[in-house]
């Protein structure tokens, strides 16, 4: 494994861990203003970005088309403020565990079951 492998790799263990723990701490913020906390996050997530091109000497970021902004703009819409609307709206119906549980098994049984569908092994 060289170091660009373990650097993935490291990366995608510690996304794993941080949206695990999220489903625990959902449960402390159920009555959290959701748009106001996304706001922040995200806000947050734009100066971690900023802070990153910075500090690799990048000088700017590539244009995205019309077309690509709308995609970027509904995946923000859809995939990240949709899901932690979800999970908020599940630790208030259910244990957390139960809510982890079913987040940790979906990239699984997505693994196992895309495959075939698609006309090709898992």
């Amino acid at each position: 494994m060289n170091a660009s492998e373990r650097t993935g790799a490291a990366l995608a263990v510690t996304a794993t861990t941080m949206v695990g723990s999220m489903v625990a701490a959902s449960s402390l913020i159920v009555d959290y203003p959701v748009l106001a906390g996304q706001a922040g996050r995200y806000a947050l997530g734009a100066a971690v970005l900023a802070a990153v091109v910075h500090v690799h000497g990048w000088r700017r970021l590539p244009r995205l088309s019309p077309r690509e902004l709308g995609l970027v703009v509904a995946l923000a819409a859809s995939g990240l403020v949709g899901f932690n609307l979800c999970v908020l709206a599940a630790v208030d119906r259910a244990d957390p565990a139960v809510v982890g549980l079913v987040i940790g098994c979906t990239p699984v049984v997505l693994a196992l079951v895309g495959p075939p569908l698609a006309g090709r092994p898992p």
